[in-house]
């Protein structure tokens, strides 16, 4: 669990473009999440002003997560979930300039984001139900 390994390290770019979604077929998932965050990180990079900026506060901690990682288990994504803003910064700061880009990223975020929201197997707790089931225990305790 969160070892320095190429699976832990390439699951940052994608988790950071899709978020928490997983579906079968695997191949399916795999391409459509690469994709979409080859898309995302290859605009991110592109023609990027200062490289700077983006290097020291983004590719640095995850760097170094890695490095870590050789000794201490650190490497899981959510980990890095701080660098998400950023990188929504870097994306808004390029986008203005290209509207069909600009476009492009708001739907395959928003459908990334609607497709988590609306499909209830990708979500990791179920607070309602068990609000209604702690209802339930509570009414019967005093009955």
């Amino acid at each position: 669990m969160g070892k320095a390994n190429i699976k832990n390290l390439l699951l940052i770019p994608i988790k950071f473009s899709i978020g928490r979604v997983s579906f079968y077929p695997k191949i399916f998932y795999w391409l459509t999440a690469f994709s979409f965050s080859f898309f995302v990180f290859y605009f991110l990079f592109k023609n990027l002003k200062s490289k700077i900026v983006l290097f020291y506060f983004f590719i640095f901690p995850i760097f170094l997560g890695f490095i870590i990682s050789f000794f201490t288990p650190l490497l899981q994504y959510f980990r890095f979930i701080y660098l998400i803003p950023l990188m929504c910064l870097l994306l808004v700061n390029k986008s203005y300039k290209s509207n069909k880009i600009y476009v492009i990223l708001a739907f395959g975020f928003l459908f990334w984001s609607f497709l988590y929201l609306f499909i209830p197997s990708f979500h990791r707790e179920d607070w309602k139900s068990l609000s209604f089931y702690l209802k339930k225990i509570k009414l019967k305790r005093f009955i």
